[in-house]
């Protein structure tokens, strides 16, 4: 489970790295708003070519939705400076490790919006 934003660094590039597990996956999970908003630039990308976007495609594709004043240059290189973590866990750990963080995720949400709903009713 995630505990902190450098967990949930690791745990986007392994999840961008899974074209079966990017769809199962929601930007609302990071907790960063600048991971978050990566995070579905970058889905949006491997769903359609299959394959993560680099940093400096990062770069253009943030710049082409208007996103750079969130998303600067800066902070895409700090959260790509990351990536080389990848090979310090094994891909069994990882798989473990994110699908049990979505699956709280997912719980949280859940949560949310029943409170929610019933505050509407």
């Amino acid at each position: 489970m995630a505990r902190n934003g450098f967990i949930e660094n690791v745990y986007y590039h392994y999840i961008l790295s899974q074209i079966s597990l990017v769809t199962k996956f929601e930007p609302s999970y990071f907790t960063s708003k600048p991971l978050q908003m990566a995070f579905g630039v970058a889905k949006e990308y491997v769903i359609k070519y299959h394959e993560a976007p680099s940093a400096e495609q990062m770069k253009q594709l943030v710049r082409t939705d208007n996103l750079t004043e969130v998303l600067t240059d800066d902070i895409i290189d700090v959260i790509y400076s990351q990536k080389k973590m990848l090979s310090s866990y094994t891909d069994e750990w990882l798989y473990d490790e994110t699908t049990n963080w979505a699956i709280i995720e997912n719980i949280k949400k859940s949560f949310k919006d029943a409170a929610t709903y019933l505050q509407l009713h």
